[in-house]
């Protein structure tokens, strides 16, 4: 406990300043020492730490977040299940920045290898996104959060077309976040994007049809009942019937009953039941790794409920890395200043 005060009291300090636009723990309690507060303000306190990994997305499903201004995190996502029947396997590296306490921009690569089960033998790249996504926190005190996003992603080279069809997509959105209790912590969340499909500005050579574009709507809970877990599940319904057909039917007749010629030609509908779960390992876990900032570990399952287009049960694994550099910087500095005072006669 002793380690983590100096955390507390500087995010306790941080919430006087909420008028000149800082960024604010909400509910933690009035600037003092730890002792100086009841168990369940501590409780409260403590919890102030996690909240920008708690809520700041669910997997891909960006979120309303509290950030810290000048914080990179780095994360990989191998999509565990393309070990079972698949050539390939999908891994996806990302790398986010915060430019101010409300504004973050991520690029992210889309990688692939052969599948050590199966008979493939292929490794490349397959794509490159680049995001953006800006939050409001409580907004006007309502309770309510609010984020816009954006991005952008272009298939690379010409990897195997089961991979990426060689068509770019660029996606806005907006995500509405509030919490409906504090103890436990359960938030709810609705992310509304629409996808828009068409060609890429990088050298491609797509061979299967123009998919229509399409409006996916993903309302969600998490639940975080104190302590190392984070519990989240979100319903995401996916349908083209918004875009048009852009495509020549006849031009595509080899791909007859494909999924790609499905997403093209006909109108589709489909609901998908993901549930997560993320691991948020203590400093007594993580000290044993040499590793500064902090992290994460999340797993998650897509179930397809209803679907029209040949997906199956996914599962998706997630490592992510928080690194403050100025914080990192400041202890290191404070640690010489301690080791000079030590060192004097």
């Amino acid at each position: 406990m002793k380690k983590i005060v100096p955390i507390l009291e500087t995010l306790m300090r941080k919430t006087t300043r909420k008028k000149s636009g800082s960024q604010t723990i909400r509910n933690c309690p009035p600037p003092g020492t730890l002792a100086d507060f009841s168990p369940e303000e501590q409780k409260v306190a403590l919890k102030g730490i996690f909240d920008p990994r708690i809520y700041s997305d669910v997997f891909t499903t960006g979120l309303p977040s509290l950030l810290t201004k000048g914080q990179w995190r780095l994360h990989f996502n191998p999509k565990l299940g393309d070990f079972f029947g698949d050539d390939y396997v999908r891994l996806r590296t990302g790398l986010s920045y915060n430019f101010s306490d409300y504004f973050e921009t991520t690029v992210e690569v889309g990688s692939y290898f052969s599948n050590p089960f199966e008979n493939a033998n292929r490794t490349g790249l397959s794509d490159i996104k680049i995001s953006a996504k800006y939050s409001w926190w409580d907004v006007k005190d309502s309770g309510y959060n609010l984020s816009i996003g954006y991005s952008a992603d272009f298939p690379l080279s010409n990897p195997p077309y089961e991979l990426t069809d060689g068509y770019a997509r660029f996606e806005p959105s907006v995500s509405i976040s509030h919490e409906i209790s504090s103890d436990p912590s359960i938030m709810l969340y609705l992310n509304v994007a629409y996808r828009f499909i068409d060609d890429s500005p990088f050298k491609t050579n797509p061979i299967v049809p123009i998919s229509r574009n399409q409006l996916r709507l993903r309302p969600g809970i998490i639940y975080y009942p104190g302590g190392s877990f984070r519990y989240a599940a979100e319903i995401e319904y996916r349908t083209n019937a918004t875009g048009s057909i852009r495509a020549q039917l006849g031009d595509y007749t080899d791909y007859l009953g494909t999924r790609e010629h499905i997403l093209a030609f006909q109108e589709t509908h489909e609901i998908f039941f993901s549930p997560s779960i993320t691991w948020f390992p203590t400093e007594k876990i993580r000290k044993g790794f040499y590793i500064p900032g902090n992290w994460d570990i999340s797993l998650r399952l897509d179930i397809p409920v209803i679907e029209e287009t040949y997906e199956s049960l996914g599962a998706s694994l997630r490592f992510r890395w928080y690194y403050d550099y100025q914080k990192h910087v400041t202890r290191q500095l404070n640690r010489l200043r301690v080791w000079d005072r030590d060192e004097e006669p």
